[in-house]
């Protein structure tokens, strides 16, 4: 994306991606956390509207 929206126009701003204990958080650690029933290392790496969505949706 980096390489094609400036060429249409679009102004590109990477946001760098939020860390825990330097590893990148993704979506992946999160649904691991999620089948592993681990609430409280959700807690600690998605904002508290995630988590309280993530709950309501899953616990």
């Amino acid at each position: 994306m980096k390489e094609i929206l400036p060429k249409y126009g679009v102004e590109l701003c990477e946001i760098p991606r939020k860390e825990i204990d330097g590893e990148p958080i993704s979506a992946s650690l999160v649904r691991k956390h999620l089948e592993d029933k681990n609430w409280d290392e959700i807690k600690k790496i998605v904002p508290d509207t995630t988590y309280s969505f993530l709950e309501k949706k899953y616990k």
